[in-house]
């Protein structure tokens, strides 16, 4: 899992050597799991009688991973790249309780799955042609780190709660005006180059938010 978004996640299935998978076994891992999200979601409001229902997109290519920030000691790992971008298409097609693919899942799935197709070169995945077995969990091996750190990765309105005891209770309600401001033109063949126009979007854009009245902008 790797953020989340107001009520969005980004989850990531990697193909890398050492998950020993190629991107179209990645895909089909991600569509699995949505779908298995949605059964989940179903049976909640069913048992529960509280309405909740998903929207999934799948994307699939080549992404980079980096590590972003610096203002007010704030870092974050970032993740952009084709794989993001076609999320944004894929789940604003997705109806509730549907998985919906970008053509570039599409054409790595190929047979694996039954499909309905859309517009834009979409489509919905009706039912799994092909299962796979769950991946084995590897085991949890967690570093020690000064907690300093640590801190650099957590919302300051989190750790200022933990420091005054608040732990247990961290949820509240309040009024406010949020916006969303989405980085465009970062694309560049170079690594090194979109990473640095990333973050100095991302610290040009910490700064402004905090000069006009945002004392905590997140990513």
């Amino acid at each position: 899992m790797s953020s989340f978004a107001g009520d969005a996640i980004t989850i990531l299935f990697p193909a890398t050597d050492d998950v020993g998978e190629d991107l179209t076994t990645a895909t089909h891992r991600a569509v699995i799991c949505g779908l298995a999200m949605h059964d989940a979601a179903r049976a909640f409001s069913e048992a529960e009688h509280i309405p909740l229902a998903l929207h999934t997109g799948v994307g699939a290519g080549e992404a980079l991973a980096v590590r972003l920030g610096g203002h007010g000691d704030r870092w974050e790992v970032v993740v952009a790249g084709d794989p993001v971008e076609q999320l944004a298409g894929a789940v604003g097609r997705a109806a509730p309780g549907e998985v919906v693919l970008s053509p570039e899942a599409i054409e790595l799935l190929g047979d694996r799955v039954v499909l309905r197709e859309l517009r834009d070169g979409k489509a919905a995945v009706e039912t799994l042609r092909t299962a796979l077995d769950p991946r084995p969990l590897p085991d949890a091996v967690i570093p020690s780190l000064d907690e300093h750190i640590l801190r650099r990765a957590v919302p300051s309105l989190v750790s200022e709660r933990v420091d005054a005891g608040m732990s247990e209770w961290l949820a509240e309600m309040r009024t406010l005006s949020a916006m969303f401001v989405g980085i465009s033109g970062c694309r560049s063949p170079g690594r090194s180059t979109a990473s640095t126009t990333r973050w100095s979007a991302r610290r040009g854009s910490a700064r402004r938010c905090t000069r006009w009245g945002c004392a905590r902008p997140s990513a």
